[in-house]
């Protein structure tokens, strides 16, 4: 039951656009095509969603 709540509350987090933040992201690394290797990459753990983290650490 308590698994449930939880996957459910994961699903509306990442439909909502908070991703796994405080759980960690995977796959971080630096763009290839950014010279000065400003521009993070990473993937949300719950969804599987690919995207930029910004300068607060968000993914978008």
């Amino acid at each position: 039951m308590v698994m449930i709540i939880f996957n459910k509350l994961k699903y509306f987090c990442c439909w909502i656009g908070w991703h796994s933040y405080f759980i960690g992201f995977e796959n971080i690394h630096h763009s290839i095509k950014d010279p000065l290797k400003f521009l993070l990459f990473a993937k949300c753990k719950w969804c599987g969603y690919t995207g930029q983290i910004d300068c607060q650490g968000n993914l978008f």
